[in-house]
């Protein structure tokens, strides 16, 4: 705590780097209490709904809170809005980014949880902003402190803190007498030739499962993929179901017997034969949260098995109901997607599979390590977090795979050293910032010249740096097709002259008769 305070009084960001369960949230109640002893408000932000679920009652038995967050209803926010307006006493404004607009008067404190995570970033609609990055700016604005916390920060704000912008404190040890998880990986590729799997479970997952239901202790599988598989493939050409809108393949949902795209919410019924050859061997791939949440009630069918994942928690009371029920120990399995990773705190965790690491590391994304190492760390996080040693079992067919390696050692500075070494070698952030164009149309080969002139602009201004255009990872998007041009900027006033010179290529577009109706999209700092 003294510490933090010191980065405070030096007028710096501080970053609190804290090991799961090592008490970062006790430190924050302090500092709250702190402000509120000075008749100051909170800004307490978190990048998921669900950790605001769980975190507003440990709250409001030390504060006033008003919550504000985007399943409110209209009504509902107006109430929380005139709360922070007119309340005279001091005031603890709890959400995730949108809390950011709510007024801030008397503004104390910012506190930013998990500030690692990409949800704190806002696409979809614009203004497309960072919310933790946004915090930092708003507190140099109202000259107050900000405290960013997290188990595994991001490689930019550690970044800023070993270059002294950021004031750094760390906190290696738990909180309570459990020490960090132990952590065992399977190698699937060598226990499916040896046929040492159940369905999706290697017999290690299985026996660890068993193991820790026998000691009353309650068990989290982590997939990052929802829904039963994740395609349909024809057995005869190799033809996969795609969406007729995007190009993507459909998801199959065995709920509702419904094949979904997870972008703009076309479905249809699964086919029986293939839509290309009229083939009659279609077969299911991949898997989701629903196929692993059957397989696991098959293996234990004595174990309540829950699912938390987009399908599960759609209702407005849905994730409330759910975090309630494992805390009462009405759950004995839990599966979920990335909702399940993100700071929440269950006292009866013993075990943690990880039931496909290979899915985190095969993203065409320069910052795939880093969300893979961090994915493995704060789901491994969740086990052992008061006086029992927890386990994880993490299944992949590249065990050695150096990311992996490292999160097994719970090695973040090996993990930061490298993905810093090569983003400079080749010239990505936290060096240079991005600026991602998306160049949007129904019209493919319109699209196609309209990108090749953007860029053929941009490189007359500018010179090579940027890289494109090329398809987008996602080609075709709700019948828009995509092209994407990405920017490398210069930190300083060398940026603010080539954003000058962005702009006034994309004002040719916007002039030109031939291309006027293309959507072009800046996106500054993306975070994918």
């Amino acid at each position: 705590l003294t510490q933090v305070e010191e980065g405070f009084a030096a007028g710096k960001p501080t970053l609190l780097h804290g090991v799961t369960a090592s008490g970062k949230t006790e430190i924050y109640i302090e500092l709250i209490k702190k402000a509120f002893e000075s008749h100051k408000r909170v800004l307490y932000l978190l990048p998921e709904i669900a950790l605001t679920t769980q975190l507003i009652n440990r709250l409001r038995v030390h504060f006033t809170v008003a919550v504000n967050h985007s399943r409110f209803t209209p009504a509902e926010r107006l109430a929380a809005w005139r709360e922070s307006l007119e309340r005279d006493e001091p005031l603890l404004v709890l959400g995730a980014r949108s809390a950011l607009f709510m007024p801030l008067p008397d503004l104390g404190l910012i506190i930013v949880d998990e500030e690692h995570e990409s949800s704190f970033k806002q696409y979809e609609p614009s203004p497309r902003y960072h919310a933790r990055d946004t915090a930092v700016w708003m507190a140099n604005q109202h000259g107050c402190p900000i405290l960013l916390g997290s188990a595994t920060p991001s490689l930019d704000s550690m970044f800023n803190a070993k270059a002294g912008r950021y004031h750094l404190v760390q906190l290696f040890q738990r909180f309570h007498t459990a020490p960090l998880p132990e952590l065992e990986v399977v190698d699937m590729v060598g226990a499916k030739q040896r046929r040492e799997v159940k369905g999706n479970f290697s017999i290690e997952l299985v026996d660890a499962m068993r193991a820790a239901l026998q000691k009353d202790e309650s068990i989290i599988l982590f997939q990052n993929r929802r829904g039963f598989s994740t395609f349909q493939q024809c057995q005869t050409c190799g033809h996969v179901e795609g969406c007729t809108r995007c190009d993507i393949s459909l998801t199959y949902h065995k709920g509702p017997n419904q094949l979904k795209c997870h972008y703009c919410g076309y479905q249809t019924p699964p086919v029986m034969k293939c839509s290309s050859c009229g083939g009659q061997s279609v077969l299911h791939k991949g898997f989701g949260t629903e196929q692993i949440a059957e397989e696991a009630a098959a293996l234990f069918p004595k174990a309540t098995v829950k699912r938390m994942d987009l399908d599960t928690t759609r209702g407005k009371h849905a994730f409330g109901d759910l975090i309630r029920s494992v805390e009462q120990g009405e759950v004995d399995i839990l599966v979920g997607t990335q909702m399940v990773t993100k700071g929440l705190d269950f006292d009866r965790v013993g075990l943690v599979g990880i039931m496909s690491a290979d899915n985190l590391l095969s993203y065409p994304d320069f910052r795939a390590n880093e969300r893979a190492f961090q994915l493995i760390e704060q789901v491994s996080g969740r086990t052992g977090r008061r006086t029992s040693k927890g386990k994880v079992v993490i299944q992949s067919m590249k065990p050695r795979h150096a990311i992996i390696q490292m999160a097994m050692n719970h090695d973040y500075d090996g993990m930061l050293q490298k993905e810093l070494m090569v983003r400079n070698e080749y010239s990505y952030p936290p060096y240079v910032r991005l600026i991602t164009i998306t160049m949007k149309h129904r019209d493919q080969k319109l699209l196609q010249r309209a990108a090749s002139e953007f860029a053929r602009s941009l490189r007359s201004k500018i010179g090579d740096r940027f890289l494109g255009p090329e398809f987008a990872p996602i080609a075709r998007l709700k019948n828009l097709y995509q092209m994407q041009i990405i920017v490398k900027v210069d930190k300083g006033s060398v940026g603010a002259k080539v954003r000058d010179r962005i702009k006034k290529a994309h004002n040719e577009i916007l002039l030109s008769p031939d291309f006027h109706r293309v959507k072009v999209v800046f996106d500054v700092d993306p975070n994918s």
